[in-house]
């Protein structure tokens, strides 16, 4: 009796419906997406990263609070967060589209903020014990890290890339900015921090993508 009650537990756990379905369905669009290449290819990429973000670190996830694959999940996507801005931007700055090249550029530049933050959060732990001041930290380092290679890259890019990029980082820095703004606001004490941390959130999970395929140059539609 007790062998069958632990197969009904497997059978009916949300990992099997809807978890297993999910992840065989998301890898299928995922392979799909990684075989198209190009503008196509990213959108659909990126698109099932924050389907799987939204899901596994947010208020529906099936991992358990605190535990420790949440906080690594957590990170990893943070760290596919920036790297699908990078991409872009290396992309257009050498004009090689969204290929290999400019993923080998892009990653580096994905990671430095994660080591500096965290490299900081373990030099000074007092400082950075509670989630909120790291949070802080780690919007302040990036968006100076966006600025500086933004600026960088509009130097050496086409005339139409650089209105595009152009625009890209206008967003990435609104976006970082008002989360930076959101969370000095909490830390002083404002509340109402929480509220204006929903504008920046709606530009980084469901505003990101349809800007990037609206305005994107046709010179990164080609796989």
């Amino acid at each position: 009796m007790q062998e069958v009650d632990r197969w009904r537990v497997v059978y009916e756990s949300p990992w099997h419906n809807p978890g297993f379905f999910w992840l065989s369905g998301a890898l299928f669009f995922l392979g799909m997406g990684l075989r198209q290449g190009g503008l196509q290819g990213y959108l659909q990429v990126f698109g099932f990263m924050i389907l799987a973000d939204c899901t596994l670190t947010g208020g529906w996830s099936p991992i358990p609070p605190g535990a420790p694959v949440g906080t690594a999940a957590a990170v990893f996507f943070v760290i596919l967060g920036d790297l699908r801005y990078f991409l872009l931007a290396e992309g257009l700055r050498r004009g090689d589209g969204l290929g290999t090249r400019a993923l080998v550029r892009a990653l580096p530049l994905s990671l430095l903020i994660p080591t500096l933050s965290f490299g900081l959060r373990l030099a000074l732990p007092s400082l950075f014990a509670s989630a909120r001041p790291f949070f802080l930290l780690y919007e302040l380092l990036f968006f100076a890290l966006a600025l500086l290679h933004g600026v960088w890259a509009l130097r050496g890019c086409s005339p139409g890339a650089s209105t595009f990029l152009r625009a890209l980082l206008m967003f990435e820095l609104t976006q970082y900015g008002l989360w930076a703004l959101a969370d000095f606001l909490l830390l002083t004490g404002f509340r109402e921090g929480y509220l204006l941390r929903l504008l920046p959130n709606a530009m980084y999970y469901a505003f990101f993508l349809p800007f990037v395929g609206w305005r994107a140059p046709a010179e990164l539609s080609s796989p």
